[in-house]
């Protein structure tokens, strides 16, 4: 079992994993789906670096890694807000 959050920003929904997953091409195939999977426009893991900054990274639906969504942006602020102690 994976734990997951799904977080929606103005008409965009993502899948957001725990930074300890694994996170492969299929796996983001699988999840995204909307017939098979959860369903997203895209997954989404945040993480810290070396200084414990939160560093967020996105791919898209066919696991793809995408440079930025500014809606996965305002999702990403919303997961640290509330669920940051998944980070340790």
């Amino acid at each position: 079992m994976i734990p997951f959050w799904k977080l929606q920003g103005i008409g965009n929904d993502f899948v957001f994993l725990a930074p300890q997953v694994v996170v492969h091409e299929s796996l983001i195939q699988q999840l995204c789906d909307r017939q098979e999977g959860i369903g997203a426009d895209g997954l989404i893991s945040v993480a810290t670096d070396g200084a414990g900054h939160a560093v967020m990274r996105m791919w898209n639906p066919d696991g793809s890694q995408s440079k930025m969504c500014g809606n996965g942006l305002r999702c990403a602020a919303h997961w640290l807000d509330r669920f940051d102690e998944s980070l340790d």
